[in-house]
């Protein structure tokens, strides 16, 4: 009789955080569901594209993207994580990059540079990936990023919404390819993993 009295009493806060957890799960499917059609009008891309196009004046024999690498540090018991977002325009030839910096989830412009194909020394990444670092020919990292095919706006250290099928899709190519020809070329091996590299 104890045990069913408690059980009742209980029963009301089962229900709050059945509730909870229900009305939780409903708001982030219509958040997602938002995002997703905000992403398909181009809005958040069409704003990269327009800084691409000041730093890349041909900006048509290029693929334009998004790209951000987080990385996650510890330290002792506690855990950081870091954010880097860029804009992207890429051909079999070169990259060019501007870097962005999140300002109250608004992605802004904060510098940009050029990297030539012929100036990496070593790649890591693999066949069917949609990430890679780039090495210069001293094995000095230049940057590390994935082009995503989805990104939405999650939490304010993912401040866009764009969908980018095809652009993800042609830098799996160029990973593939530029992990093959650079590799070879300077002796190295890809190993898939961040942050480590095998030389022959």
């Amino acid at each position: 009789m104890i045990q069913l009295i408690g059980i009742i009493r209980l029963w009301p806060v089962a229900l709050l955080i059945i509730a909870f957890m229900g009305g939780s799960f409903i708001v982030m499917v219509i958040r997602e569901s938002y995002n997703e059609k905000q992403a398909k009008t181009g809005e958040d891309m069409n704003r990269l594209k327009e800084m691409l196009k000041e730093v890349v004046p041909d900006l048509e024999n290029y693929v334009p993207a998004y790209g951000i690498w987080e990385l996650e540090k510890y330290y002792g018991n506690c855990a950081q994580t870091y954010f880097w977002y860029y804009a992207i325009a890429f051909n079999d030839d070169r990259i060019h990059v501007i870097k962005l910096q999140n300002v109250k989830k608004r992605l802004e412009p904060e510098g940009s540079f050029v990297v030539e194909k012929s100036q990496v020394g070593m790649v890591n990444g693999g066949m069917h990936s949609n990430w890679m670092s780039l090495y210069d020919k001293e094995g000095r990292e230049i940057m590390t990023l994935i082009v995503a095919r989805e990104n939405l706006k999650d939490d304010k250290d993912h401040p866009v919404n764009i969908i980018q099928e095809e652009a993800a899709a042609a830098f799996e190519e160029l990973v593939a390819k530029w992990t093959e020809d650079i590799n070879r070329e300077n002796n190295v091996k890809s190993t898939g993993i961040y942050g480590a590299m095998d030389k022959n």
